[in-house]
């Protein structure tokens, strides 16, 4: 099983280069750069990465498809595959549903407009010679499905076994899949972030589609969640703070994490990525990296 970092550009480039050259010494094979709405865009963040690192495979996640132009994307990834080499994976996705609001997006089909973008980005990366890994986000069976049958890979936004499961039950030879899962994640003595996980645990809530929600019966939580989110009422998201916790991030003791981590690699997780707000705790990254005996 391999390990990877996400990343949140709400922290300055360096601090994001540290995270990275930290992650690489301990031996993780990944850092990813997610898309966040009123946050720096990853490509800010990409190059640097790639110029203070040596082999450590960077990818995004993810970057919707409705907001970054597929010109601007195979250019950018050709011209530094180009500099660095083939560390990167393209990670794609629909994008968080406020960001989809927010730029007005209407008639989304996901799964046609995700063949449409993808399609048309392989024309210009062919254009440009280069071949670059392509993963599409996903928790949505008919997504997750095209990108195991087209890419031979999946990035799941949960870090709960029973979701991956669920996942996967629905896509045809998922054993010839390898499956990326990404979800917070947090050691429970770092308490200075603890609000920070609960948030990030509720965000990915809302952010399921409506066929993950109607058959894990979430559909009423996710409303009561979404509502208080959208209110900035944080401190009062700890009424859920068990489900949250437990079903949509990966928080506890250092042997509750590893435990979870041996779950997902039963479940069929093959590269686990870290999400926030592990980033902000180095001490943590290289207290788990130590714990994994990765390098």
């Amino acid at each position: 099983m391999d390990f990877g970092i996400n990343i949140v550009t709400d922290r300055p480039v360096e601090y994001a280069v540290k995270v990275a050259q930290v992650a690489e010494k301990l031996g993780f094979k990944s850092v990813w750069i997610g898309e966040t709405l009123g946050l720096e865009h990853p490509f800010k963040y990409l190059h640097h990465i790639a110029e203070n690192t040596g082999k450590i495979v960077i990818g995004t996640s993810i970057l919707s498809i409705y907001t970054n132009p597929v010109e601007r994307v195979s250019d950018y990834f050709a011209n530094i595959v180009e500099h660095y080499g083939r560390r990167f994976i393209i990670g794609l996705g629909i994008g968080d549903k406020k960001l989809l609001e927010k730029i007005g997006a209407k008639d989304v089909v996901p799964l046609k407009d995700m063949v449409a973008y993808t399609n048309k980005l392989k024309v210009f990366l062919k254009k440009r010679g280069v071949e670059i890994p392509i993963i599409i986000g996903s928790m949505g069976p008919k997504l997750a499905r095209y990108s195991c049958k087209v890419y031979g890979s999946v990035l799941l936004n949960t870090v709960y076994p029973d979701y991956v499961k669920w996942v996967l039950k629905n896509i045809e030879d998922a054993n010839k899949c390898k499956v990326y899962c990404i979800g917070p994640c947090l050691l429970e003595n770092d308490k200075s972030n603890l609000k920070a996980i609960r948030i990030a645990a509720a965000l990915v809530l809302r952010g399921m589609n409506n066929y993950f929600l109607k058959e894990f019966k979430l559909d009423n939580l996710a409303k009561e969640v979404n509502k208080l989110l959208e209110l900035g009422r944080y401190e009062e998201l700890r009424k859920y703070e068990r489900i949250l916790l437990n079903n949509f991030s990966i928080y506890g003791t250092l042997e509750h994490v590893l435990n979870r981590i041996k779950r997902l690699k039963n479940a069929g997780v093959e590269h686990l990525i870290f999400g926030t707000p592990l980033y902000r705790n180095i001490s943590q990254i290289e207290i788990l990296g130590k714990a994994l005996g990765l390098s």
